[in-house]
């Protein structure tokens, strides 16, 4: 079930910044496959052996690649928000 859902983590992520949308690295490291809710730990469950899984794509990454010279990077602040922070 762990893997399961971080399989699924990982598409729903890069289905995201295939958008366009900014995955930032540190929210992506608060994310757990661990789901408890709704779950019984020790339930039955069926499962369909027949079923072939995709693929699992170890090599496409789960969060934003930004430059670090790219002045619209998100949380990259501005010289006169840097005076602000320092004053």
């Amino acid at each position: 079930m762990i893997f399961y859902n971080t399989v699924m983590l990982s598409k729903d992520l890069r289905t995201l910044i295939k958008h366009g949308y900014y995955v930032d690295p540190a929210c992506v490291a608060a994310l757990s496959p661990y789901a408890t809710k709704d779950l019984e730990r020790f339930g039955k469950y069926t499962l369909n052996l027949a079923q072939v899984p995709d693929p699992v794509d170890y090599n496409t990454s789960v969060v934003s690649q930004v430059s670090l010279e790219d002045p619209d990077r998100p949380g990259k602040q501005t010289s006169s928000e840097q005076r602000e922070v320092a004053v």
